[in-house]
């Protein structure tokens, strides 16, 4: 019996984790429209995407780069997403910061839901994390940060691109204003070993472009929640591509009051069209 060689084991784990990266970020230069419809594991049925296998359709139908999906949800879209060219993102992981009134936080929790080797066997081009920030309560800083840790080296070892979600809270709730806040997060999330950051735009096109320059790795911008004025939203984004993102992680302003596939294909302009 030979012995497997670590070198070529490592050498074939990047290859896969270039292969899929090349899966998520497309065209040139490269950039990504993520669909992101997980939003029913943090805060149950969400206006547009009460019937989740019907929403994901929907969206895959429209031709994404690649959709969020948590591991119940992937099974429930089932064929629409294993014929689909979309790659897929999984998610790892939940918290309860956005829910409210009838199940509101108290104090508030995050918990890890899936695994790198599960986001293996279903194909996924990329795993994603939450990295929160200013919760209040150093243990679940520090539970989240040691298994993000876990996260990257198993997500190496496979040759899974690790995506880090950057969640500024203050207390237990979200403040994606906090620029500042974003900016030292993500610092961490690379100095963890991220191959992808996932972050808000606070609207300040220099400091992004600084935080894009330093990060070393691809930036997605943020969705965030459905937008009061779409044209306000757009060029956002817009701007948010202009000063270096390599693309958007966009939910509710595709699915929530907005036919998907319009959604879709205008974001697709946006991200691949705006060179």
């Amino acid at each position: 019996m030979t012995m497997e060689n670590p070198s070529v084991l490592t050498s074939l784990a990047d290859l896969g984790r270039q292969h899929r990266l090349n899966r998520l970020l497309t065209g040139s230069p490269r950039r990504a429209l993520v669909v992101a419809i997980d939003h029913g594991l943090f805060m149950g049925p969400v206006s547009g995407a009460r019937v989740l296998a019907q929403t994901a359709s929907a969206v895959l139908a429209a031709g994404p780069d690649a959709i969020q999906l948590t591991p119940g949800g992937i099974a429930r879209v089932g064929d629409a997403l294993t014929t689909s060219r979309s790659a897929l993102v999984y998610r790892l992981d939940s918290t309860n910061v956005w829910r409210s009134e009838k199940l509101p936080p108290s104090p508030g929790y995050w918990a890890p839901i899936g695994s790198p080797p599960e986001a293996l066997h279903v194909d996924a081009a990329v795993a994603v994390a939450f990295l929160l920030g200013g919760w209040g309560d150093d243990r679940m800083e520090r539970a989240n940060f040691e298994q993000l840790a876990v996260w990257s080296r198993e997500c190496r070892a496979l040759g899974i691109p690790f995506m880090v979600e950057p969640l500024p809270l203050s207390g237990k709730v979200e403040t994606r204003s906090d620029g500042e806040l974003v900016r030292v997060l993500a610092r961490i999330a690379t100095e963890i070993g991220c191959d992808i950051l996932k972050l808000d735009f606070d609207g300040d096109a220099e400091a992004f472009a600084e935080l894009v320059a330093d990060a070393g790795v691809p930036v997605l911008v943020r969705g965030g929640p459905k937008a009061a004025d779409r044209n306000v939203y757009l060029n956002n984004m817009r701007t948010a591509i202009g000063a270096g993102a390599s693309g958007l992680v966009v939910g509710r302003n595709v699915f929530d009051g907005v036919d998907p596939a319009t959604a879709v294909n205008e974001l697709l302009t946006l991200v691949h069209g705006s060179n």
